[in-house]
């Protein structure tokens, strides 16, 4: 995408470790950099402990770079955000910086793009702690408003970037996530309810456990398995069935959960796209979503809904699904088209709009 004479530097706020990481805004950097491996990058800076750049495997085969700025604690990362990030920007000697995740430092000594994936600290405020609530809704303000352009990741969050943070939709560009190229596995389908990204309030695991609680009051059901960080790791009995915490996973035990369940949940209450039901899709797996507007956008006629925030409705269809035996999984032309949106479409879309903001 750039000459050897460009200088472009990308900047990433992984949410946290465990499976969260997998996924979701974690995934967006390790994805997106997959992606786009032909390109010249001055820099990735990654607010992470060493330990998580370590796990993604940061430092490989390309010319880009990570550095830890700061490990543990919300005043630390701002600090960093704040005082040692623009150090580092001045000595790059940039062209162009794409804020991946909100981490843009107050002043830039280029221009920049940014990347939103949700407004959930404005939506649903109850679910962040205080500062971090604050902090965030102020970025997120600060960051669209000094960008170029705003990268979102389905056209319901550009609405509401557009309503919310009065951003002019010229200036909001719409590219979906994407996931690494994966094979559909012959691996026997062991018929686990699974949920991944538990960890977040927001995404109601609690919803989906009360509702199989009640499914199988009634009738046997395999095993829920709830992955995420933040979690107990302790399981628990139901009268016919049984649930499974999982608060850390690796890659491989990750793609063995997913590869084989009988049906991927999400009972979110926001998204910004929701990886994990693109990558059961994508593995022939079927997916039950939580009828919101962005999983009907990203989704359509591909998943399963129930209403959002009713447990009782979550119940029904989780009993529906498995009463003869294991859901059947999606068509196979389904499969195909989800199996071919890949982080490189992703990354493509985003070298465009460089080219476009980019002014030498």
């Amino acid at each position: 995408m750039t000459r050897r004479d460009e200088r472009v530097a990308s900047l990433h706020r992984p949410p946290g470790h465990g499976v969260d990481c997998a996924h979701g805004n974690g995934a967006y950097a390790p994805g997106w950099r997959s992606g786009c491996r032909r390109w010249r990058l001055a820099c990735f800076v990654v607010f992470a402990q060493p330990a998580f750049l370590e796990s993604i495997n940061w430092r490989d085969s390309d010319n880009a770079w990570a550095v830890a700025c700061a490990a543990g604690g919300s005043f630390r990362r701002i600090a960093a955000e704040r005082l040692i990030l623009p150090r580092i920007l001045r000595r790059q000697r940039l062209d162009l910086l794409h804020a991946l995740s909100l981490a843009a430092p107050p002043s830039l000594p280029c221009p920049m793009i940014a990347t939103v994936h949700d407004l959930g600290m404005m939506a649903y405020p109850q679910y962040y702690p205080p500062l971090r609530r604050a902090y965030l809704s102020w970025a997120v303000q600060d960051s669209t408003r000094r960008a170029r352009v705003v990268i979102v990741d389905s056209r319901s969050v550009a609405r509401q970037v557009e309503e919310r943070l009065s951003v002019p939709a010229q200036k909001i560009s719409v590219i979906p996530l994407g996931i690494d190229p994966v094979e559909v596995s012959n691996r026997t389908r062991r018929g686990h309810v699974l949920m991944l990204g538990a960890g977040e309030p927001r995404k109601r695991a609690d919803l989906l456990a009360a509702a199989y609680r009640r499914a199988t009051r009634e009738t046997g059901l395999p095993e829920l398995v709830l992955a995420g960080r933040s979690l107990p790791q302790r399981d628990e009995t139901t009268p016919h069935g049984r649930i499974r915490r999982r608060p850390f996973l690796s890659d491989a035990d990750r793609d063995e959960l997913l590869s084989t369940a009988g049906l991927l949940v999400s009972p979110s209450l926001d998204e910004g796209y929701d990886l994990p039901p693109h990558e059961a899709l994508a593995r022939g797996v079927p997916v039950l979503l939580s009828d919101i507007p962005v999983h009907r956008e990203v989704f359509g006629e591909d998943a399963h809904y129930f209403p959002a925030g009713d447990a009782q409705g979550l119940a029904t269809r989780l009993c529906e699904l498995y009463a003869h035996g294991l859901p059947p999984p999606p068509p196979r032309e389904v499969v195909l088209k989800w199996g071919t949106r890949t982080w490189r479409r992703t990354a493509e879309a985003t070298a465009e709009l460089y080219r476009r903001y980019y002014t030498p």
